[in-house]
């Protein structure tokens, strides 16, 4: 009798010799290095091909949407910057290309800039508000254009600030492409051009990404809109004629979802293993004639306009889709490419096309190689957001402090409004006293109401102090009534006056409303972060950007690009920097271990540690990380910073 022992040894060797008992590794990995990879890399597209879609989406986009390929296009030949709006491109600075695509701009000529040789001198100052302030003569390129086209008074104009020089329309329609020797300027010649978002230039959406100074040598992974993914095994390589794919199909579309099983009479296809994978079937995708197959793509009226079906395939990223291109089953090779999409979102929404832009040959694997497997799963793609050094964030910061002005800005306009309401007769030393007013009553924690009555009644009697008459106004105004007859009797008033200082308060308290100084510090109620219209609520929605079904964790608010994001109470800012999908932010903790978050800012405008008061300038409006367009998202979580999240219109009346 043989001994136990030589049987399951025996055992052991038959099973793996038939493969089983571990899990197969691929013997290499792509050779394509996804890290690095830019437009550049891509091939030029092979075939010529057109898409007419109805004026009625273009009008609504605000840019043709036509696209007219033709064979040798690069994608940068046919993606404009409206195209690629909603990746976070349009948000970037030439300073920040300069960073990301290692370039100098001083070697950039002014001519070579798309963005603004297509403006007209009154359209560059609504981009760059700053030229306003300046002479004319301390902008050389503005200069010698004005110059070319007038023949008298031009020295007096130099001297003059270019803001008043565009109220006059010819000179605000001189177009900056007719500047003499305009090649021999560099970008650093235009204060703030370097700095200042693509998206913030008139036309801005039809300029062609070939026409930004070397953006497509940046890799697509830094710009955030394709993602390095987890590696499997090619197992086995099939032909169309083999096999009808319909057993654990892992390709689709965000449309149909990533199980989408072979819809024809038969598709070729791949066979994966390894840990998870093992007889998972990736389809070819493309023409069914050629066992490839199409599945339904895309969202919305984009989706319609350009055919509403794309390749089979995976993610691999938010604008990238990875296609099993071909299959060879003879020598057991398998080739893979990307195929693109663009999409219309934020107040218009048109939806997605199809990844109907490429295909691009990307790397061929054969039966025991690695490939990029990609993603199934919206929700695990890492959001659209680009990698911005800190250096160059510093760098904005610096220009953006250099020629702004950093005051509380709803500060100033509310004194003015205050003053404006006051009576006549009453105006003698009250812009003085105004402001040490409103600030005694922040301190002591009045509320709007009891503010407006506090102002109303010491403009009248400047003996009293604000500390005498707290009580009387604590007892009979409450954050939900006014009994502005006790308050009369309180104070020792006629009937007359009483109804006097009624109206006057209630005047202070429409302005008190809407300003700096409007409600307690640190009592739960909050002044509105934004003078914008909502445009999201608070409540499960559709991701704009994913595709999915999840909580938007607070209110979105638009005012329009570097509008002013204002602290909607005091407190400390415990967090200044930067959030996966929620791009710019800052994190405020209230007295009430209540916090507030202000998302997608264009700049911060405060320090981490920082103490802030209500209504402080913390930021401005923009649109970074996870955003469809410029809008300030706004939070109020409880107990922590990524605390259970609270309705923002339980505490703000917006």
């Amino acid at each position: 009798m043989k001994s136990p022992i030589l049987w399951v040894t025996l055992l052991l060797m038959l099973l793996f010799s038939f493969g089983w008992g571990t899990p197969s590794t691929a013997s290499s990995v792509p050779t394509v290095n996804l890290e690095t990879l830019r437009w550049a890399d891509l091939p030029p597209i092979q075939q010529s091909d057109s898409y007419l879609v109805d004026t009625g989406l273009s009008q609504q986009a605000g840019y043709s949407l036509d696209k007219n390929i033709q064979a040798g296009d690069r994608l940068t030949d046919i993606f404009t910057l409206g195209d690629m709006a909603e990746t976070g491109i349009a948000d970037l600075s030439l300073i920040q290309i300069e960073t990301l695509a290692q370039l100098n701009l001083q070697d950039i000529a002014l001519s070579a800039i798309a963005h603004f040789t297509k403006q007209s001198l009154g359209s560059l100052l609504e981009a760059l508000p700053v030229l306003k302030t300046l002479p004319l003569g301390e902008v050389p390129p503005l200069a010698d254009l004005v110059k070319s086209q007038l023949t008298e008074g031009i020295q007096d104009l130099l001297s003059q600030n270019i803001g008043t020089l565009v109220n006059n329309s010819v000179i605000a329609q001189l177009p900056l492409s007719q500047i003499p020797n305009l090649q021999t300027f560099s970008v650093a010649d235009i204060p703030t051009l370097a700095e200042t978002p693509l998206k913030e230039f008139a036309g801005w959406q039809e300029i062609r990404l070939k026409d930004i100074p070397r953006l497509d040598q940046i890799p697509l992974a830094e710009l955030g809109i394709l993602s390095p993914s987890a590696i499997a095994t090619l197992d086995v390589v099939w032909g169309a004629a083999e096999s009808q794919a319909t057993f654990q199909p892992i390709s689709g579309s965000t449309t149909v979802g990533f199980q989408y099983p072979c819809q024809q009479e038969r598709c070729a296809y791949i066979e994966l293993s390894g840990q998870g994978h093992k007889g998972d079937r990736w389809i070819k995708g493309g023409d069914p004639e050629a066992g490839g197959q199409m599945v339904p793509g895309g969202s919305g009226l984009l989706s319609k306009a350009f055919g509403g079906m794309e390749p089979t395939g995976r993610m691999l990223g938010s604008e990238f889709k990875l296609i099993l291109m071909d299959t060879d089953e003879a020598t057991g090779t398998a080739e893979f490419g990307l195929s693109t999409r663009f999409c219309k979102r934020g107040l218009v929404d048109l939806g997605c096309t199809p990844f109907v832009f490429g295909t691009w040959s990307l790397f061929q694997a054969k039966e025991g190689d690695g490939i990029f497997l990609g993603f199934d799963d919206m929700n695990a793609l890492p959001n659209p957001q680009i990698n911005v050094p800190e250096e160059v964030q510093s760098q904005l910061k610096a220009a953006q402090a250099k020629y702004s002005d950093s005051s509380p800005a709803n500060e100033n306009e509310c004194l003015q409004k205050m003053l404006q309401t006051v009576p006549l007769d009453q105006r003698s030393g009250v812009e003085s006293r105004l402001p040490s007013l409103l600030e005694q009553a922040e301190t002591l924690n009045l509320t709007e109401s009891q503010t407006a009555y506090a102002i109303a009644y010491q403009l009248t009697n400047s003996t009293a102090s604000m500390q005498t008459i707290i009580p009387q106004l604590k007892q009979f105004i409450t954050a939900t009534k006014v009994d502005f007859f006790g308050v009369g009797t309180a104070l020792n008033l006629p009937s007359d006056k009483t109804t006097t200082l009624a109206h006057q308060a209630s005047d202070y308290q429409a302005i008190l409303k809407d300003c700096f100084f409007g409600g307690s510090c640190g009592g739960g109620k909050m002044q509105r972060p934004s003078k914008g219209v909502v445009t999201s609520e608070m409540g499960n929605r559709l991701h704009p950007i994913y595709g999915t079904w999840k909580l938007h964790a607070g209110i979105d608010v638009s005012a329009g690009m570097n509008a002013s994001i204002l602290a909607a109470d005091c407190g400390e800012a415990i967090y200044v920097g930067w959030e996966s999908g929620y791009g710019n932010v800052v994190v405020l903790k209230h007295q009430n271990n209540l916090f507030t978050r202000y998302a997608h800012m264009s700049y911060q405008k405060v320090a981490q540690n920082q103490t802030v008061k209500k209504g402080q300038l913390i930021g401005l409006e923009g649109s970074t990380g996870g955003s469809t367009g410029a809008h300030l998202h706004f939070e109020v979580r409880d107990g922590d910073r990524f605390g259970k999240p609270l309705n923002p219109r339980n505490y703000v009346n917006f």
